[in-house]
């Protein structure tokens, strides 16, 4: 539990971060080179249960309860002269593991437990069919209380709400075997009672702003001059990686949207957009 927290994310530190994160994704380990040759196995069932078998060989149960109040993230990007902020204001932030497995059991008796799920859906001809198990997969809950997003920009004395306060639950549903598509590898549903955001010319401009600054301090690289090659003498290396598959169900009660025509000037024109029950659906 951690109170109060804040953060200012130099967009610096972040690009770097990025590469070095880049640098480790490049990388494969053990693990994925496991679950990489079992990939021969043509028979999905037998592929399935034998990736599940390893993965549960090799894991350990990690339950996660995180609580972290007052958090302040600023985002700051400009020049000398000219000096903007992007900053979050999240009155408490709840991340904790959820377990569907029914009874509290023991790793190894949820691993039986799993393993024999499987292996029943195998024998009833159900388990290659695109259902999603619940008990192959983590699942975590995330709320966030009081969330308010705000920009501070040099034209402007006082910072200008883009989300007023909010409260929203995310559910996440993560499958054990990272490396198939025949499933999807990840299930998010959010829910919103209701969100009041504003939108204006200088809000869009700044958002621009900021994506230039972040690819500006990215490194460009040379191009690779290289021979012009006949597709037809073009091998495969390897299998091509599976597609990562996704599925973002969104819930709200009520949207309400303010966009400011004459970008905060006197006599300003607005429009007002209001919607209820909205629901919106992403599927990769």
């Amino acid at each position: 539990m951690l109170q109060p927290l804040e953060v200012t994310c130099d967009a610096d530190f972040f690009v770097n971060c990025m590469e070095f994160f880049g640098v480790l994704n490049s990388s494969e380990s053990q693990h994925e080179r496991v679950l990489a040759s079992l990939n021969r196995i043509e028979n999905v069932d037998v592929r399935l249960l034998s990736k599940a078998e390893y993965i549960l060989s090799n894991r350990k149960k990690v339950t996660w309860d995180v609580s972290i109040s007052d958090i302040l993230i600023n985002v700051p990007w400009g020049n000398e002269i000219q000096q903007w902020n992007l900053a979050c204001e999240i009155g408490t932030l709840l991340f904790s593991s959820k377990c569907d497995t029914g009874p509290l059991l023991t790793d190894d008796e949820e691993k039986s437990y799993i393993l024999k799920n499987l292996l029943e859906s195998i024998s009833n001809s159900s388990f290659s069919m695109g259902i999603q198990f619940q008990d192959i997969s983590d699942h975590f809950e995330v709320k966030l209380n009081d969330f308010e997003m705000k920009m501070i920009m040099p034209s402007n004395s006082e910072p200008i709400t883009i989300f007023e306060k909010f409260n929203t639950s995310i559910k996440l549903a993560s499958f054990i075997i990272p490396d198939e598509s025949i499933w999807k590898q990840l299930e998010v549903y959010v829910s919103l009672s209701s969100l009041h955001a504003q939108f204006s010319p200088s809000i869009y401009g700044a958002f621009l702003g900021l994506i230039a600054y972040l690819d500006n301090l990215q490194p460009k690289s040379e191009p690779v001059c290289c021979e012009t090659l006949d597709p037809c003498n073009v091998t495969s290396n390897g299998p091509r990686n599976p597609v990562f598959g996704c599925c973002v169900n969104v819930k709200f009660e009520k949207v309400s949207l303010l966009v400011d025509l004459a970008n905060d000037e006197e006599d300003s024109a607005a429009l007002i957009f209001s919607l209820q029950e909205l629901d919106i659906w992403y599927v990769l």
